[in-house]
């Protein structure tokens, strides 16, 4: 069941959605995050470095995944997801694997299931933390 939270504004937005993010990371150091682009997380990003400067986050052993990117757009150049990400929130908490490339993760984790190798349970639940 979905909730619907309302804010009054957005950085009450921001904090609310960093206070989901670590609960995840505290409850599991090694969680993967789908993260998303754009300019509505930012204040969320921005939160996030500030706890992480505040050494109330550990990113350590992060692992991160976005679902989409250009092809064939390198990592710097400045239209690709992994440079926003780099530059909105990687490069300030250092997290264990910056970015992982999402469509080939998903690539992997259909074959995993379509293959029989691991059930839809396992990606749900093991797969990904948060996406």
């Amino acid at each position: 069941m979905m909730r619907l939270i309302v804010c009054d504004n957005q950085q009450e937005i921001a904090c609310l959605g960093a206070d989901m993010i670590a609960e995840v990371i505290t409850a599991n150091p090694t969680a993967v995050l789908g993260l998303a682009t754009g300019s509505t997380p930012v204040p969320m990003y921005a939160e996030l470095i500030r706890r992480y400067e505040a050494g109330q986050l550990d990113f350590s052993t992060v692992r991160s995944v976005n679902l989409d990117e250009y092809y064939p757009l390198a990592p710097d150049n400045d239209q690709s997801y992994r440079y926003f990400m780099n530059k909105n929130l990687f490069d300030k908490v250092k997290p264990y694997v910056p970015l992982i490339v999402g469509v080939l993760v998903v690539i992997v984790l259909l074959w995993l299931l379509l293959s029989g190798t691991k059930s839809r349970e396992w990606i749900l639940e093991k797969a990904l933390d948060i996406i």
